[in-house]
């Protein structure tokens, strides 16, 4: 076992000093970050590469929620995200957030299909919720631009997130 000056600790194969290689277990224990949020209850439970979490894994967040999926150089690449409140993503990440192709889904049975971008909806994708589908462009976690839904044949004009026509 392993236990660092930032008070988190290691269970696995060491292969030298503090260089962790194969698979093992990383606990935090108590590390405040630089925003001041505590991040006690992290766990990671996967393959470790050079002293980074690299392969597959899962990783929990406390009561803040659960990934489980593949790693590259300590980032999360490609998996799915369980929150709290049952909402779930399945698919890419980049900068360790929501990026690239995937699928949202939430507790109410809504579902988005498409592209991400810094955690939120951005670029083309479908959002389906009660008896409506939209099919059309998102920017910043907004509708933007044409969207067709395809409940009523209706086509509606956005702009970041605000409707401004029913055609």
């Amino acid at each position: 076992m392993l236990i660092t000056e930032r008070s988190t600790k290691y269970g696995g194969e060491i292969t030298s000093g503090t260089k962790e290689s194969g698979f093992g277990i990383f606990t935090v224990l108590s590390h405040k970050s630089i925003d001041g949020v505590d991040h006690f209850g992290y766990r990671y439970e996967g393959e470790f590469k050079d002293n980074t979490f690299s392969g597959l894994g899962t990783a929990t967040y406390g009561d803040k929620g659960k990934y489980v999926g593949e790693y590259k150089d300590g980032k999360r690449i490609l998996g799915t995200f369980t929150f709290p409140d049952g909402s779930k993503y399945v698919g890419e990440l980049k900068k360790n957030n929501l990026g690239g192709l995937g699928t949202a889904t939430y507790p109410d049975g809504d579902k988005y299909i498409g592209e991400f971008k810094d955690g939120g909806r951005h670029g083309k994708g479908i959002e389906s919720f009660g008896s409506s589908t939209y099919v059309g462009d998102y920017k910043n976690d907004e509708r933007h631009g044409i969207l067709i839904i395809r409940d009523s044949n209706r086509i509606e004009e956005w702009n970041n997130g605000v409707r401004i026509k029913i055609y």
